[in-house]
């Protein structure tokens, strides 16, 4: 019998953010489709193979109401070069409904774009021990909570910093394209509606 695990069974991970964009309006989808591969490529998550893509699910559906596609992506990297014992996994999971072709007059040119309704679910967890190499290490083993709790704790505050600031980048990204309003978050603003008393 084939058992079912969840992919993070057994890894220590933190969920830095997540967040759900939806729109409902005229868009190209392939235009988005690209600014989002682009912007992985960028920023070190995929590499031009396509071999290499991790899209790991792919549905397009046709229905009386338009078209049903559900795109799940999970791209990863490594923050620090040549250290594996860190992980950024984005989790992006698109649902589009109800999309139909339709044509728009831009500057008395006709152009082909798309209608419907998407919704784009982004998960930003940083994984730790990504090797898995303290755990399964037995000299290693004993010294893993201290090592953690002394030396790394900095570390993870540092990346989980980035890694949020990234992950909003790429929110950013994808508002723009569609022209939806952005915010930055309070991690972000570095700005406080009241300022903090500090001892003089």
């Amino acid at each position: 019998m084939v058992s079912i695990r969840h992919r993070y069974t057994g890894v220590e991970y933190k969920t830095v953010t997540r967040f759900s964009i939806k729109f409902k309006d005229v868009f190209i989808l392939e235009d988005l489709y690209v600014l989002m591969y682009e912007w992985l490529i960028e920023h070190g998550y995929v590499t031009r193979v396509d071999a290499d893509f991790p899209e790991r699910y792919y549905l397009d559906r046709t229905t009386p109401g338009g078209k049903e596609v559900w795109i799940r992506w999970r791209p990863k990297r490594y923050p620090v070069p040549g250290n594996n014992f860190w992980r950024f996994d984005l989790d992006i999971d698109m649902h589009v409904l109800g999309l139909k072709d339709v044509e728009l007059v831009v500057q008395n040119k006709k152009l082909k774009a798309n209608k419907g309704e998407i919704e784009v679910q982004v998960a930003a967890n940083l994984i730790f021990d990504a090797t898995g190499e303290w755990k399964k290490n037995s000299l290693l083993k004993p010294f893993r909570n201290f090592y953690f709790k002394r030396f790394v704790s900095k570390k993870k505050d540092m990346l989980d910093k980035e890694f949020y600031n990234e992950a909003y980048e790429f929110r950013d990204a994808i508002n723009n394209y569609l022209k939806l309003e952005t915010y930055l978050p309070s991690k972000m603003a570095g700005l406080e509606f009241w300022p903090k008393r500090t001892p003089e």
